[in-house]
């Protein structure tokens, strides 16, 4: 097998590197955990739960995607789920309390849950 085509290379590197994005936006919130829990008035405890909303969320829209990208045109779910996922990421910076932040994550499981429901897989 030789090296990949031109688009395949392209498509390798995009993976890769939305890969190492998703890593990086994993490891920073525990990275500033007291800047983030000052601004938010949040404890340790409540940083951590946002944490796991976040990780819910994640868990909640992935299959979603997946049943999505096998039925319909991948590019189009990809582009979805990225402006689906800078909505959310643009309301939780734009929240000044730690329960604005809670409940706007917890909308976004609401979203994947009714995206679910439309897919009928729920």
């Amino acid at each position: 097998m030789g090296p990949p085509a031109g688009h395949e290379w392209r498509t390798l590197v995009l993976v890769n590197l939305a890969s190492i994005m998703e890593r990086a936006d994993e490891a920073l919130l525990p990275a500033v955990y007291r800047e983030v829990g000052a601004a938010l008035n949040a404890t340790p405890t409540g940083l951590g739960a946002l944490t796991l909303y976040r990780s819910i969320v994640q868990a909640a829209c992935y299959p979603i995607a997946a049943y999505a990208a096998s039925r319909h045109n991948r590019a189009h779910v990809i582009a979805l789920g990225a402006l689906l996922w800078a909505a959310a990421t643009f309301l939780v910076a734009v929240s000044g309390t730690f329960l604005q932040v809670s409940r706007r994550y917890l909308t976004t499981i609401a979203v994947c849950g009714r995206m679910a429901d439309l897919l009928g897989l729920a």
